[in-house]
């Protein structure tokens, strides 16, 4: 089973390849965001997971990661 970051990066890469074949410009600005979101919530959780980890408190993340809806950028 493939760690949760992965699959974020794994979005993050599909949002980036369809921003290439967006025409409006609008909606490629949108999916890179959404891309850029995607990749902050991977590295945030990844931090997380290694403080936890290292028993370090106060380092890890407490609740939920947020992780952009898929289809945020339809909205847009």
């Amino acid at each position: 089973m493939r760690r949760r970051a992965d699959l974020l990066r794994a979005h993050a890469q599909n949002a980036k390849r369809m921003a290439k074949v967006t025409r409006r410009k609008h909606d490629r600005d949108a999916l890179l965001s959404i891309a850029i979101d995607w990749l902050n919530a991977a590295e945030r959780l990844e931090r997380s997971e290694a403080a936890a980890a290292s028993g370090e408190p106060g380092q890890a993340i407490q609740g939920p990661v947020h992780i952009p809806p898929r289809n945020e950028a339809r909205r847009v």
